[in-house]
């Protein structure tokens, strides 16, 4: 859901279920999206950007509407992280200050 924390994307779990909501994709192809989009895989960007597409198409949606969609995921996708990941890196920055601020120099 888009509105869950800020108007952009910024996790990949968003990009994976806005790519289900609006496109109908199943989870393998939330799987080859994200991989694509976020530079982990390189071919096949041009074959699932036709399938957003057809299926955002079939779902309701207009083609400038898709088009947009799909420039802010191909823009965003490289810097795009898991939420597990983030969750991680801020408890371990909360410890590290916590440690920090409580240390004895």
């Amino acid at each position: 859901n888009r509105g869950d924390e800020y108007p952009h994307i910024i996790f990949q779990e968003q990009l994976m279920e806005q790519s289900r909501q609006v496109a109908g994709f199943s989870e393998q192809q939330m799987d080859e999206l994200w991989k694509v989009l976020c530079g982990k895989q390189k071919e096949g960007l041009q074959s699932l950007r036709n399938e957003f597409l057809i299926g955002g198409l079939r779902n309701g949606h207009t083609l400038a509407a898709l088009e947009n969609i799909w420039q802010e995921w191909a823009e965003r996708g490289p810097c795009l992280f898991l939420k597990a990941h983030a969750v991680c890196y801020a408890m371990m920055a909360y410890w590290e200050a916590y440690l920090k601020a409580r240390s004895e120099k």
